[in-house]
């Protein structure tokens, strides 16, 4: 549960704008093991989160790895609530990378897997 707790406060960090305390948690964070998602919230969504903030090309990179991993986790245990959100992330990653057209295919991607 501590790492957890340091998850929601890295996630505060980021959202009162105080990067440079979230990049310190994200500095220390090992997102593996992947986990289902802890009560609609997922650590790695955070250090995602993190890594677009800082929009250089490491942490892009970082981001892009680290959402391709998620992508496959979550495909492969079906579920669809997080998948929607980390090709949202893609669709981010995406715009910030300059690639439009790709960020409105992975954001189809996910309007798709929500219709239902």
């Amino acid at each position: 549960m501590l790492r957890l707790a340091e998850a929601f406060q890295a996630e505060l960090a980021l959202r009162q704008a105080n990067i440079s305390q979230a990049q310190k948690w994200a500095a220390k964070y090992d997102p593996h093991p992947f986990h289902p998602g802890y009560r609609f919230y997922v650590p790695q969504f955070t250090l995602a989160k993190i890594y677009l903030a800082q929009n250089n090309p490491e942490s892009l990179r970082k981001a892009s790895d680290l959402l391709s991993k998620l992508h496959e986790y979550y495909n492969a245990i079906h579920n669809t609530r997080y998948l929607i959100d980390v090709l949202n992330f893609q669709a981010l990653l995406n715009k910030a990378r300059g690639n439009e057209p790709s960020a409105f295919a992975k954001i189809a991607e996910a309007l798709a897997l929500a219709e239902p």
